[in-house]
C-alpha cells in the first residue's frame, strides 16, 4: 500500500465517522490498486507465486544479520528465482556497527546452505520479502534475538520482546556492550 493511501486510511479511521463496512470497502478499493502494482513489478507467473504465504527454498547468501538471499523452490519451473528476504520483527546491527559482523556470522552458521521455510509477512519499501525463517520448525528470527545478535524491532512487531529481555538480562551478544545502539538509530545518525 502506498504512503498516501495508508495516510488516508489512518485519517478515516481516526475520524470515526464512517461505518466499519465503508472502511472495509475503502480498504478493498486501495488493495485492488496494489494488484496492478504487483503485476508490473512481478511480470511473469513464476515470480508472482512468490507472494504466497509460505515458500520453501535454500539460503544461498547471508547479506547481514537480518537479510538473506533465498533460492526459492518451485515445482515445474526450470530456473528457480532468487529473492532477497528481510527477517521480520528483528533489526540486527549494521555491518560497520559493533556486533554487525558477529550477527552475520551467527545467522550464517544457523541457515546458510540449508533448506528453510519462509513465512511471508509482507514486502518492504526496497521490494524485499519480509518474513520469518523456519528451520525444522524452529523460528530463526527468534534465535537471533534470543542469543543477542539482533534487537526486537518494536516499530514493526512486539513478537520477540521477551527474548530480547532475556538476552539483555544474561548479557548475551550485543548486550555485553555497556551502551548498545539500536541499528535504526545507527542508520539515522550515519
Amino acid at each position: 500500500m502506498n504512503k498516501q493511501a495508508f495516510n488516508l486510511l489512518k485519517r478515516i479511521l481516526r475520524s470515526k465517522k464512517l461505518s466499519l463496512s465503508l472502511v472495509l470497502a475503502i480498504l478493498a478499493f486501495i488493495l485492488s490498486f496494489n494488484q496492478g502494482y504487483f503485476s508490473q513489478v512481478l511480470p511473469n507467473a513464476s515470480t508472482q507465486n512468490l507472494l504466497q504465504q509460505e515458500l520453501l527454498g535454500r539460503v544461498i547468501r547471508v547479506i547481514d544479520g537480518d537479510t538473506i538471499e533465498l533460492l526459492v523452490k518451485q515445482e515445474n519451473v526450470k530456473q528457480n528465482p532468487k529473492v532477497k528476504v528481510r527477517l521480520f520483527g528483528i533489526d540486527a546491527p549494521e555491518k560497520n556497527q559493533a556486533y554487525g559482523k558477529e550477527a552475520k556470522e551467527y545467522l550464517s552458521s544457523l541457515i546458510l546452505d540449508k533448506e528453510i521455510k519462509l513465512i511471508n509477512e509482507n514486502k518492504d519499501k526496497y521490494n524485499r520479502i519480509v518474513g520469518t525463517i523456519c528451520l525444522k520448525d524452529k523460528d530463526m528470527n527468534k534465535e537471533m534475538v534470543k542469543n543477542g545478535f539482533a534487537w526486537a524491532y518494536e516499530e514493526y512487531s512486539t513478537k520477540y520482546l521477551a527474548q530480547q529481555a532475556d538476552a539483555q538480562m544474561f548479557k548475551l551478544g550485543l548486550w555485553q556492550d555497556k551502551k548498545p545502539i539500536k541499528p535504526s538509530e545507527f542508520r539515522r545518525n550515519k
